[in-house]
């Protein structure tokens, strides 16, 4: 996405990576599924939307 703005318009003058969510239970309830999910949206989305 980044590469597509770039080319059509040039440039990028602000970027807000802005999509989040959380696990609202104990941390000793949180399964393994639940961790890697808010690890994909929290971080893994906004490292791979950068490329």
């Amino acid at each position: 996405m980044v590469g597509a703005t770039l080319s059509t318009f040039g440039r990028i003058d602000v970027l807000v990576n802005n999509a989040g969510i959380n696990w609202s239970g104990s941390v000793e309830g949180t399964g393994e599924e639940d961790w890697d999910r808010v690890m994909a949206v929290n971080l893994k989305s906004v490292f791979l939307w950068m490329d």
